[in-house]
């Protein structure tokens, strides 16, 4: 099945790249994402 990419004018979803990484990480080290999901910390 290919990949599916959902756009609208303010967003896209589409999967992770491994150009992704350094904006995961920082995105990451807000505290409320460990919070309110099951990511890792620290």
């Amino acid at each position: 099945m290919e990949p599916l990419i959902l756009t609208t004018p303010r967003l896209v979803l589409r999967p992770f790249e491994a150009s992704d990484v350094d904006a995961v990480f920082a995105a990451c080290q807000d505290p409320d994402i460990p919070r309110w999901t099951n990511v890792p910390s620290p």
